[in-house]
């Protein structure tokens, strides 16, 4: 469960729990959202009453991290990454500041987001470009295991 996900698909329009629960039967996926929220929501959301408000976007992309993270999100699954040298793929699983990723043998890890390596041509693009790298890629380093 992604809270930053979810913050760009609301688009700024607000939402309910109850909201969120509708868009899944899964109570352990139901509950996620719920302990989501309540940890971390007010880092995205403005809590009135029942309704959670999408924080304005400039407010949000103030923040070097999720700005990280929302544009491994806007890459998608699929989209190339590089992890101690060796090419990667984004699972599109994802949460709060860490990534899924995948090698060709099908290996399976789990990285932080605060560990992508910057290229100077970062933010002049839509897709991101590690130094030295193919467009389109990200250079990842260091780990965690799923």
């Amino acid at each position: 469960m992604d809270l930053f996900a979810l913050w760009m698909r609301q688009q700024g329009q607000p939402l309910t729990y109850e909201q969120l629960c509708q868009q899944t039967t899964d109570e352990t996926e139901r509950l996620a959202y719920g302990l989501e929220l309540l940890a971390k929501g007010a880092q995205l959301f403005k809590r009135q009453g029942g309704r959670w408000y999408p924080i304005e976007e400039a407010v949000v992309r103030k923040h070097v991290g999720f700005v990280q993270h929302l544009e491994l999100l806007q890459a998608g699954e699929g989209a190339a990454v590089w992890f101690n040298g060796e090419r990667w793929t984004l699972t599109g699983r994802s949460n709060w500041k860490f990534f899924e990723i995948r090698n060709h043998a099908g290996e399976v890890r789990n990285v932080r987001v605060n560990q992508v390596s910057e290229g100077t041509d970062y933010h002049k693009k839509n897709s991101v470009i590690g130094e030295g790298l193919a467009d389109n890629a990200f250079s990842l380093s260091g780990e965690e295991r799923v």
